[in-house]
């Protein structure tokens, strides 16, 4: 609340990363595969309303949307780990980790 914005205010945008963290950091970031999210997403949801049309192939389609859901959810989670490890390299109070305040 108040106190983060007091924070925000006094610190400006951040402390700035070196060229080296600034690498670092684009490095991790790039090595998210939002390709690969997208289409396990578009696969997840595809699967998902076959599943809710619930025709004679309904289990295997309520199979499929779980199978999908399982790959979506192990890519959203990779991503997050790469995330969370270029946001420790950055630190809380650089121009990265303020900007997501």
């Amino acid at each position: 609340g108040l106190t983060t914005l007091l924070l925000l205010t006094l610190l400006g945008y951040g402390r700035k990363l070196s060229f080296d963290q600034q690498r670092q950091h684009n490095h991790i970031m790039n090595t998210i595969d939002l390709q690969a999210e997208y289409t396990a997403a578009s696969s997840y949801h595809t699967a998902e309303w076959e599943w809710l049309s619930c025709d004679t192939h309904c289990q295997d389609h309520k199979r499929t949307m779980e199978r999908t859901k399982y790959e979506w959810d192990e890519i959203k989670e990779e991503r997050n780990a790469r995330m969370s490890d270029a946001k420790i390299l950055a630190g809380l109070f650089s121009e990265v980790g303020v900007g997501e305040v």
